[in-house]
């Protein structure tokens, strides 16, 4: 496989290196693509293969592996499942993430993600793994299926307490925004230090720098109002087939008219999770050259962790703009 070059984010502003990393991660997402391609060309009935998280928005960042989810109908032949986690696990690529999210359309739940197995597997409610799904390969009816599902899901009888705990993910996300701890299981984590001006970026010790603060922040902000636009009405369903690409995402709902907020807070948030995006993606690169401590600008860091707390209470887009001007997410 070809590897696409990353530049250092450091010889980019982070304007120029947003324009780098989306195309490195289009540039990767078809040659991961052509690499599917080889292993399961001739069997695509039934099953879809695709990328999720930063490598489906295109936002993938130094030393990430990609992850990869395998959409099927309950049928899917068991030969597919061993096939692609041969393929995830060859030591001769390196490039992939051995836990595979594995989805029964037909079965599962789309709003829930399992990843892993026994003690080590994560489940998480994240409605936007579906969202943002980006196919490598296979049937695409089962990646329409999964975004129909899920929005089933959240009109069912449970759509409620769906909703509800998103926004408690937005709310917590908001708290690491406004100090740069997390509590997780009982534990506090320090991603970064807003009087010191340092983000700390360490996997092994739970800390990742600005994606839990301002990133996930932003992120679940969108998810939230996805939602809340799929529950109103039909109209909302156009939000399943947003971009991937959360600063795209946010520029399509602009382009739609379906935007709340102003063209100045429009602007805000784009250029910060620009800024935010980049200042991560530091901590990665300096993290491989054996560096757990990047140092930021503690006031314009202040400054746009501020705005952004004041923009993302209030619901940042609507298909029914009439009811929901001005309005908190509720």
């Amino acid at each position: 496989m070809k590897h696409p070059l990353h530049v250092n984010p450091q010889a980019k502003d982070y304007r120029e290196y947003f324009d780098h990393i989306l195309a490195y991660n289009e540039i990767l997402h078809r040659e991961v693509a052509k690499l599917v391609l080889d292993e399961f060309q001739g069997s695509e009935d039934g099953f879809c293969i695709a990328t999720v998280g930063s490598d489906a928005r295109y936002e993938k960042g130094p030393g990430s592996l990609v992850e990869v989810i395998l959409l099927s109908s309950k049928s899917v032949k068991r030969g597919i499942r061993r096939r692609l986690e041969l393929l995830v696990t060859d030591e001769n690529r390196g490039i992939f993430d051995p836990r595979i999210e594995r989805k029964s359309v037909d079965e599962d739940s789309m709003v829930e993600s399992v990843i892993g197995e026994a003690e080590t597997q994560i489940r998480l409610i994240s409605p936007n793994r579906i969202l943002d799904v980006n196919s490598l390969f296979g049937d695409q009816k089962m990646h329409q299926k999964a975004k129909l599902k899920l929005a089933e899901e959240l009109k069912s009888g449970q759509g409620r307490s769906i909703y509800d705990r998103i926004k408690d993910k937005v709310r917590h996300h908001k708290v690491v925004t406004l100090n740069g701890t997390q509590r997780y299981k009982q534990e506090y984590f320090q991603h970064f230090d807003l009087d010191d001006g340092v983000a700390f970026y360490d996997p092994e010790k739970g800390l990742w720098s600005f994606k839990q603060g301002p990133l996930r922040y932003v992120q679940f902000t969108i998810v939230r109002d996805v939602s809340a636009a799929i529950r109103e009405s039909e109209k909302g369903k156009r939000a399943l087939y947003l971009p991937q690409n959360t600063v795209s995402k946010l520029n399509s709902i602009e382009v739609d008219g379906a935007i709340n907020i102003s063209q100045e807070q429009m602007s805000d948030l784009t250029d910060s999770y620009k800024f935010f995006l980049h200042q991560y993606h530091l901590s990665q690169w300096n993290h491989r050259q054996g560096l757990t401590i990047t140092a930021f600008d503690p006031k314009e860091v202040k400054e746009r962790c501020k705005s952004l707390t004041e923009i993302c209470p209030s619901r940042l887009f609507s298909y029914e703009q009439n009811q929901t001007i001005g309005k908190k997410a509720s």
